[in-house]
């Protein structure tokens, strides 16, 4: 990959991440003299598809990154030996390579992290290509969970803004609680948050809200963070540029359709508790996944309640089906596993991270789990296979 041509606006939430994974790719493989620039879709929308070759030929772009559509002629890049993926996943059939996303995958993420839950709902926009997929997806799963309930609603912008808005505060009331809420994006779950607020829903005591696309910026804007559902979108320019780098070595090969897949749900205060009517342990679920990155004991979680140890330990056990202590363990491991998989931070920086001064401990839990050493996991998994 010697040229990259992006078009995008720089608001958009994902470019950032998309952008990392391209560079690190261009610089762990030595790709020699890569560029990497970018234009926004406005102008790419005033100069035409005849435009945007003219302009790829002046700047002897090499690959195009961008959103096209079924009546853009996107031929004319290709006869131009312009590489050129689609970055608009609803649309498959303008003969480019494209980035996709398996949309149902969204309510069995949901259901298998938040286990502990009974009831869970969507809320989007009318706007939102995804609707059915996602509605689908947790339809689906859920069938194994008969004792489960499903709600959505779907908040059209176009109609009267007042009406739509006391339908959904009607359905924010009425829904069984404690509810887990997937947002069809992180501005419609912050959008959320402050719904609740208003309507005097404690969240996450009663309403636990996670968003898609974990947009730091937009998940940490509220004093309640939003949890949210990461993209993988790092992983999505390293093999954009994978990708890319092939063809350019290889003119006759045409390309392959990049499967994103997302899947770590990065929990912030938005679903920091259990789903339970006893206030103890929900405080203490509270204070757990608020403080289990630092070193907390049991003693620490008792002195957030009201009750003695024995008697939280007790309750703590029925609801949440294991003991304080094996809970802390479990928040850390998740997290600990999600950094190892997801990210080259050193394993023993990880576990410092996380309170634990020797990694050990965390990789032999990491070991029964998955089989094998997080090292050895790194090195069967690389992004590069």
């Amino acid at each position: 990959m010697a040229r990259l041509l992006i078009i995008t606006e720089y608001e958009e939430r994902h470019i950032y991440d998309v952008i990392s994974g391209i560079k690190d790719y261009v610089l762990e493989k030595n790709v020699p003299d890569p560029t990497i620039c970018t234009i926004s879709k406005g102008y790419v929308a005033s100069i035409g598809m005849k435009g945007l070759v003219e302009w790829c030929r002046e700047w002897k772009v090499d690959c195009v990154l961008g959103s096209f559509s079924r009546n853009e002629d996107t031929d004319l890049l290709a006869d131009s030996g312009i590489i050129a993926v689609n970055w608009n996943s609803m649309l498959m059939d303008t003969g480019l390579p494209s980035i996709r996303t398996d949309h149902t995958t969204y309510g069995r993420i949901c259901v298998k992290h938040f286990s502990s839950y009974r009831h869970f709902a969507f809320y989007s926009h009318t706007n939102d290509p995804r609707i059915h997929s996602i509605i689908q997806g947790f339809q689906k799963v859920l069938e194994d969970k008969p004792s489960a309930t499903f709600d959505h609603f779907i908040f059209d912008p176009e109609a009267d803004f007042r009406s739509e808005l006391m339908v959904l505060k009607a359905w924010l009331r009425n829904i069984p609680k404690p509810v887990l809420i997937l947002a069809g994006s992180d501005m419609f779950g912050n959008n959320l948050i402050e719904y609740c607020k208003v309507l005097n829903i404690d969240v996450p005591g009663k309403a636990a809200i996670l968003g898609i696309g974990n947009s730091r910026m937009i998940c940490d804007m509220k004093l309640t963070s939003l949890s949210s559902i990461d993209m993988n979108m790092y992983k999505v320019g390293w093999r954009i540029a994978e990708m890319m780098d092939i063809c350019l070595k290889n003119r006759n090969f045409k390309g392959y359709d990049i499967i994103n897949r997302p899947g770590r749900v990065i929990e912030r205060m938005s679903t920091a508790t259990v789903p339970s009517a006893n206030q103890d342990v929900v405080e203490a679920a509270r204070f757990i996944h608020l403080h289990f990155h630092q070193k907390i004991s049991v003693d620490d979680v008792v002195q957030a309640t009201s009750i003695s140890r024995r008697l939280l330990e007790k309750h703590f056990a029925a609801e949440c089906g294991m003991g304080i202590y094996q809970y802390i363990m479990k928040l850390r491991l998740d997290e600990f596993t999600e950094k190892v998989m997801h990210t080259k931070e050193p394993i023993k920086s990880i576990a410092i991270s996380l309170g634990d001064d020797d990694s050990k401990n965390l990789s032999r839990m990491f070991r029964e789990k998955y089989g094998c050493s997080p090292s050895s996991w790194r090195e069967a998994n690389t992004l590069d296979d």
